[in-house]
Parts: C-alpha cells; structure tokens; sequence
C-alpha cells in the first residue's frame, strides 16, 4: 500500500473511530491546520501510487469506500434516530392519554363506591322501619290491653 493510500485509510479511521467530521481534531488543531494552509497552501495527494505512478492508489479506494460506508452509517443513525424519537412521541402522548383515562376511571369508580355504600344502606333503613312499625304495634296492643283490663272499654 501506497504512503499516502496508508494515510488516506488512517484519516477515514480516526473518522470512523471518533465519529466526527473534523477529524476528531481539536479547535487549536483545526485552527493550526487553517494557518499552515494559509502558509504552505493545500497539500493535494495524487490518486497514482508513490510507488508505481502507473497503478491506481489502493489506499485511495479504500478510503473511498470507507467514506462512502461513513455517509451511509451517518444516514442510517439519522433514520434510525428519526424512528426512535418518533415512537418515544408517540408513546408520551399515549401516556397522556392513558393518564386522562385513569383519572376518569378513578372518579366513575369514587362514584360508584358511594353508590354501593347508598345501596347497603336501604336494606338497613327498611329494617329499621319495620321494626320500628312493629315495636309501635306491640306497645299499642300492650296499652290497649292494659286499658281494658283497667275497665276502659
């Protein structure tokens, strides 16, 4: 592999490995870069091979492909980042939606607890007024009979 095919794959490793555009540089290093191109100006790399200018440069096409796999990795991320952050919207208005729906199940359930205990009630009522009937019956017919045994007729 050619000297500059080894930095053309070197370059696109350190792309792939820090996942960056610029490099992975730093701000002083891309600022060290910009003067250097200020002074010395671009450095072009041949796409020949240093060693036989006849040959393409094998280095050249592997950075190629490795650059074209970078742009359809970026792509892919970007969608399948698109995807997740659709489907975790959708799910935060499906819990606003479930929790709308709980605070109605919870008052239809409020509702219907005082309905029951309303209902538990009446039984007890009517068995107290029965009671109360029969209790009012009992000491009238004992007033009644004690009254005509007194002789009031």
């Amino acid at each position: 592999m050619s000297i500059t095919g080894c930095r053309y794959v070197f370059i696109f490793a350190q792309i792939l490995k820090k996942g960056s555009e610029n490099y992975g540089q730093t701000a002083a290093q891309n600022i060290k870069r910009e003067q250097n191109i200020a002074k010395y100006g671009e450095v072009k790399m041949s796409d020949k091979c240093v060693i036989d200018p006849e040959r393409e440069c094998l280095g050249l096409m592997k950075a190629r492909e490795l650059e074209n796999d970078l742009k359809d990795l970026i792509r892919q991320n970007r969608e399948s980042h698109e995807r997740f952050f659709e489907r975790l919207e959708l799910l935060e208005k499906q819990e606003g939606i479930q929790g709308e729906q709980y605070k109605h199940i919870m008052e239809k359930l409020d509702r219907l607890s005082g309905d029951v205990k309303e209902l538990k009630a009446k039984p007890a009522k009517r068995w107290e007024s029965i009671v109360e009937k029969v209790l009012g019956l009992v000491i009238a017919a004992v007033v009644g009979f004690a009254l005509a045994r007194l002789g009031l007729q």
